[in-house]
C-alpha cells in the first residue's frame, strides 16, 4: 500500500498536503507529490534484472526494393519485418508509386507483398494496375 506525501524540492521539507508555497524555505511552486512506500521491508522489494539484447541474431541484410533511388532514400533497403508509411497530399502519386514498388519488390526478391489501403476501393486500385 502506498502513502503519498508532498515534499519541497528546494529544502526537502515534507508536507502533508500540497501548498503553493513551502512554509519552511518560503519558495513558491516547489512542493511536489512524492510517492513513499509505507512498508520499507527490503525482503519484499522486487529486483529487476534486464537481460541484454543479443544483436548478433538480428538480421543485418536489407531487402532491396528494386528501385535504387528509393533504396538510397530509406537507407539502403528495407529491414525484414519493416512497416513503412508513405504520406503526402492528395494526387501526388502515392498509390501509383506503391503499386509499382510492390511489384518491384515481389519480382526482385521473389516474395509476396501486400498493399493495404483504408481509403481506396478495389475498383480504384485496379485502375492503377492496368
Amino acid at each position: 500500500m502506498k502513502k503519498y506525501d508532498y515534499q519541497c524540492i528546494e529544502c526537502f521539507k515534507p508536507h502533508s498536503r500540497w501548498t503553493g508555497m513551502c512554509f519552511n524555505c518560503a519558495k513558491w511552486n516547489t512542493v511536489v507529490l512524492k510517492s513513499k512506500e509505507t512498508n520499507n521491508d527490503p525482503s519484499r522489494t522486487k529486483k529487476l534484472f534486464i537481460k541484454p539484447l543479443d544483436i548478433s541474431s538480428v538480421a543485418k541484410e536489407k531487402l532491396s526494393s528494386g528501385i535504387n533511388d528509393f533504396d538510397n532514400v530509406i537507407g539502403g533497403g528495407f529491414h525484414p519485418s519493416t512497416v513503412a508509411v508513405l504520406s503526402g497530399p492528395p494526387g501526388v502519386g502515392k498509390s501509383s508509386f506503391l503499386v509499382n514498388l510492390i511489384c518491384q519488390i515481389s519480382f526482385t526478391n521473389k516474395l509476396n507483398a501486400i498493399y493495404f489501403s483504408l481509403e481506396e476501393s478495389l475498383d480504384q486500385l485496379s485502375l492503377r494496375l492496368f
